[in-house]
C-alpha cells in the first residue's frame, strides 16, 4: 500500500510540475507586446506560520484578480488594461493585458485562512500552513492487541 501511495503522490507531483512549467513559459518567453500573456514580479517567502507570496502589478482594482488555490498549485491571473488614447508609442515598457504567475507550494495550506491584500501595487497573499492533527489513542485494555 506504501509504494503505491508513494507512486500516486509522484504522478500527482509530476502533473503540478507541468501544470507551473507551463504557466512559466507562458509568461516569460511570450514576447511583450501589448496584450499578450505576461508574469509579473513575484516574491514567495515563508514565515513560522504561513507562505507569503508577493506580485508586483500596479493600476489594478479588486475585481481585476483571480486567485486559486489547486492542490499545491497557486495561480493568480488577471488583466491590466491601458485605458489611455494614444496616437503613437514613443516608448513602451509597462506590460497591458493578461497576466498569470503560479507558485508551487511545498506544504499544506489551510484554505479556509487565506488572505488577500492589493496595496500600492503590490498585491500580498497569505498562506497559513495548515497544522497536524494529534489523533488520540485510546487503550483497549491490558494484555488485548489491537
Amino acid at each position: 500500500m506504501l509504494r503505491r501511495d508513494l507512486l500516486d503522490e509522484m504522478q500527482r507531483m509530476q502533473e503540478e510540475m507541468e501544470q507551473l512549467w507551463q504557466f512559466r513559459f507562458a509568461g516569460r518567453y511570450v514576447s511583450r507586446h501589448h496584450g499578450e500573456l505576461w508574469h509579473p514580479p513575484t516574491d514567495v517567502y515563508e514565515t513560522e506560520d504561513s507562505v507569503v507570496v508577493r506580485v508586483e502589478v500596479g493600476g489594478l482594482e479588486e475585481g481585476d484578480f483571480e486567485i486559486r488555490l489547486d492542490g499545491h498549485l497557486l495561480t493568480i491571473s488577471g488583466e491590466r488594461r491601458d485605458l489611455a488614447a494614444k496616437l503613437a508609442y514613443h516608448q513602451l515598457e509597462m506590460r497591458y493585458g493578461p497576466f498569470l504567475t503560479a507558485v508551487h507550494l511545498s506544504q499544506p495550506i489551510d484554505e479556509a485562512g487565506i488572505e488577500a491584500t492589493y496595496h500600492h501595487g503590490i498585491l500580498r497573499v497569505i498562506l497559513p500552513k495548515a497544522r497536524a492533527h494529534r489523533v488520540p489513542v485510546t487503550v483497549v485494555g491490558e494484555g488485548r492487541r489491537v
